[in-house]
């Protein structure tokens, strides 16, 4: 068994250099900390007789146990016979037990006899009858709003567990790859959503875009959590990445730093909304979602696109586990439609989702042109008053269905060269135009034929196509 837990600001007990011998020859159970030490009762109650708890598995003053452990979580939880989750419990202290009253639990009973003047007898009567009220989606509100939940490394957890107990302070869940109940419905629980299977073995038979869209979902829950940790951001997610691996059968080198090579063009489109913060740190490539702290939005759509882009190279240099960190030296190169922009003199940086593109007067062009989703917040003022070179990167056109008509809506990145080399660009935002906008998309594809950019915005340039290849860190 597992368990998951809150560390909480005080550890009552770790795995350290000085408690690993004690540790070894055995302490009372009463000396636990509370979580751990009923966690240990309800093992005992099943008939189980090991649990992995990873304050004491794991050296937490020992880096390279740290290290070899944590890319080991994959197999760890994937494994477990049960993930106990103490889902409310703010540290080690918090226990998964508590008294309660179940009388709120008690689903509530009622009779419905309608009676309206615009329905025939045949309506009114589909209506009549017994029903029991109860809240939709509660499980999905328990695990956005419980403390666990809010831990980023208790995802991967979570997830990797092929079943898992969630207490609450109200009542027990069930979570499995087939089904989520509780105590008051033991059977299943309703839900107003789409149900989702948590199993990444579940996608052994889907299409690649399946499983790709999977993958992002996971990428949009996990966003949301936090770390005490921010270099960690790769690392608390390796464990799923690596089991996707496994049950895919893609290769380790098809793992680029949160993204897959399948389909990476699409993966690309990921925006931060509202802007989040890039790590002080070197954490990942700006291209990758995981330099970004922020609720990211990764889905865009994957059959309703048309891609125009090439991704001629992704270059990624892991630390150490090929799903884990990643050092400086990460890139992709990319061929694609590129135009350089002109930022707005006039707008001020807290309305700074405007950018003109090339070619426009001031006197004519709307705001509306072209409309921004910047990665980082503090992005927009260093835009304005950076003398380095600001593009917009062509991805992708989105159809769209609107007023019974196939709209067509252009969508890409927002690049700022780098300072080291010509032809290399570093991530800063996400752009889409807006209905009914065509300046954008004609100055994107065709600006290129109508007048060639400078030999520093690109590494090479095809004259047949328009397109540049540049590279992106």
């Amino acid at each position: 068994m597992t368990l998951s837990h809150c560390w909480g600001l005080k550890r009552s007990l770790v795995l350290e250099k000085s408690t690993s011998s004690a540790l070894q020859n055995g302490i009372p159970v009463k000396e636990l900390p509370k979580t751990f030490r009923e966690v240990v009762q309800l093992t005992q109650q099943l008939g189980i007789y090991y649990i992995w708890i990873d304050a004491l598995c794991i050296f937490q003053d020992w880096d390279e146990d740290w290290r070899i452990e944590a890319a080991t979580m994959s197999e760890v939880y994937s494994n477990s016979f049960l993930n106990i989750a103490a889902s409310t419990a703010e540290d080690d202290q918090g226990g998964i037990f508590s008294l309660r009253d179940t009388f709120p639990l008690t689903p509530f009973k009622t009779e419905v006899d309608l009676h309206m003047n615009d329905c025939d007898s045949e309506e009114q009567s589909a209506f009549k009858g017994s029903y029991i009220l109860c809240v939709p989606d509660v499980f999905e509100h328990l695990t956005s709003a419980a403390p666990l939940y809010r831990r980023a490394w208790a995802f991967q957890e979570r997830i990797l567990a092929p079943r898992t107990v969630h207490f609450t302070p109200e009542q027990m869940f069930w979570e499995c790859a087939e089904n989520k109940a509780s105590e008051v419905h033991p059977v299943r629980i309703p839900s107003l959503r789409s149900p989702r299977s948590s199993c990444v073995k579940a996608l052994a038979i889907c299409s690649i875009g399946k499983k790709i869209e999977f993958w992002q979902d996971l990428v949009e829950e996990y966003s949301r959590g936090k770390l005490t940790v921010s270099s960690d951001k790769l690392i608390a997610l390796s464990g799923v990445a690596r089991e996707f691996h496994l049950t895919q059968g893609w290769r380790s080198e098809d793992y680029h730093a949160g993204l897959w090579a399948p389909n990476l063009e699409l993966q690309l489109m990921w925006r931060c909304w509202p802007p989040g913060r890039r790590s002080p740190d070197y954490r990942a490539p700006s291209w990758s979602w995981a330099a970004v702290d922020g609720n990211i939005f990764a889905k865009g759509g994957l059959d309703e696109v048309e891609c125009l882009l090439a991704i001629e190279e992704a270059h990624t240099v892991p630390v150490a586990d090929p799903f884990g960190a990643v050092k400086p030296g990460c890139f992709i190169r990319v061929t694609a439609y590129i135009s350089a922009v002109i930022v707005p003199p006039n707008v001020a940086s807290d309305d700074f989702r405007f950018i003109y593109a090339p070619g426009f007067s001031e006197r004519t062009a709307t705001p509306q042109c072209c409309i921004i989703d910047w990665d980082d917040d503090s992005v927009p003022p260093k835009v304005k008053i950076s003398a380095r070179r600001v593009i917009l990167m062509a991805s992708h056109w989105l159809i769209l269905a609107y007023a019974r008509r196939l709209k067509r809506r252009l969508r890409g990145l927002v690049l700022i060269g780098s300072e080291d080399q010509s032809g290399e660009y570093v991530r800063v935002g996400y752009f889409e135009s807006l209905y009914g906008i065509n300046d954008v998309r004609r100055s994107l594809l065709s600006a290129s034929q109508a007048s060639k950019l400078e030999e520093e915005y690109y590494e090479a340039y095809d004259a047949t196509t328009g397109k540049y290849t540049i590279k992106i860190i």
